[in-house]
């Protein structure tokens, strides 16, 4: 889809190893190194144009926006049990031009969304 370089972060060495699979260029163990640092090492060095959040815990949400390059976008596809709040510093105050865009797996659709629609 037009992507130069993917970063997949985990720490579950199948999951790791699936990605590299399906074309990640890079994958990291975050329980090994620090992914943020690691990922804002871009080809430009500004952060990445694009980052999924798919666990849904306020510490991946917050590194989701620190990777994030000036005009990138945050997908959040994951599921918050609690709270969810947008840190400043890692949106840049709000004058990073960030957008976070949230949604839902389709595969919900048919499960417990479909109470909801």
């Amino acid at each position: 889809m037009g992507a130069t370089s993917i970063i997949a972060v985990d720490s579950i060495p199948e999951r790791l190893a699936i990605a590299r699979q399906m074309g990640a260029d890079h994958v990291v163990d975050f329980t090994k190194v620090d992914p943020v640092p690691r990922s804002c090492a871009s080809p430009t060095g500004a952060g990445v144009d694009v980052a999924i959040e798919a666990l849904g815990q306020q510490q991946t949400f917050a590194s989701a926006l620190r990777v994030l390059r000036p005009g990138g976008t945050l997908s959040s596809l994951g599921v918050y049990s609690g709270d969810l709040t947008i840190p400043l510093d890692a949106f840049a105050a709000g004058l990073g031009d960030h957008t976070i865009v949230t949604s839902l797996c389709p595969a919900a659709r048919n499960g417990w969304l479909g109470l909801w629609m």
